[in-house]
């Protein structure tokens, strides 16, 4: 919730995206574009980003990380980052990488999201994600044109 709003509030369009009925409710992000609630595994090509978009995954295990990066990298967005630490990020990329995915798509995934600011809490998280995302955007590092961006939210 406070990465999705901190975001809209620095001109980034984000759309919530989670399988959980009492989760993906638009009052619990009341800044969203869209907040969608759909079956992870059974993503239609639509709910999944684009060239122009950013995604983040912010999912609550390793399995539903995988089952949306195996969706989400042929999509090729302008920015693919997610929660979690470097041991994470290692192991993901492994299990990627044993499925046949590419180093060069490997590399694409910033895990971990976020500039290193030391932060805990929810609030200084999403500070270190819109920290990052703010400061590629002013570098021009992001390839999109509109500032979209879509917060896959899990």
């Amino acid at each position: 919730m406070e990465t999705a709003d901190l975001l809209a509030r620095m001109a980034f369009s984000c759309t919530v995206l989670d399988d959980r009925p009492d989760y993906a409710r638009p009052e619990r992000f009341p800044r969203a574009e869209a907040v969608l609630c759909r079956d992870l595994a059974h993503l239609a090509s639509g709910d999944l980003p684009g060239p122009e978009d950013c995604a983040l995954l912010m999912s609550r295990s390793h399995d539903l990380d995988l089952l949306l990066l195996r969706a989400i990298l042929p999509a090729e967005p302008a920015f693919l980052g997610g929660l979690g630490s470097r041991k994470k990020g290692a192991f993901l990329r492994a299990a990627l990488a044993r499925e046949g995915f590419s180093q060069a798509q490997l590399e694409r995934m910033v895990l971990p999201v976020g500039l290193p600011l030391g932060g805990e809490t929810p609030a200084e998280i999403a500070l270190s994600v819109a920290a990052q995302l703010v400061q590629l955007r002013s570098r021009g590092e992001l390839s999109f044109s509109s500032s979209k961006k879509s917060e896959k939210n899990c």
